[in-house]
């Protein structure tokens, strides 16, 4: 079973996101693909809704960012 936001999130979108939540610019370096990447995906929540209730509660933005201030408490 798949626990996911239910959105496509490219890495470009994660990188800015990071940036933003860090107050940093993040510059990423783009190469070319190698073979076995995947170039799309899509993780499906239907099993964990079926059996569990699952239900996506907050988005994957804000889900960063709790993660952020919840790591931010501890110095690593």
């Amino acid at each position: 079973m798949n626990v996911a936001c239910h959105d496509r999130i490219t890495l470009n979108g994660l990188v800015n996101q990071l940036g933003k939540i860090f107050n940093k610019k993040i510059s990423p370096i783009h190469q070319p693909p190698r073979s076995g990447d995947i170039r799309h995906s899509f993780a499906s929540i239907e099993l964990i809704k079926k059996y569990l209730g699952y239900d996506v509660s907050v988005t994957f933005k804000d889900d960063l960012i709790q993660t952020f201030n919840h790591l931010s408490r501890y110095s690593i």
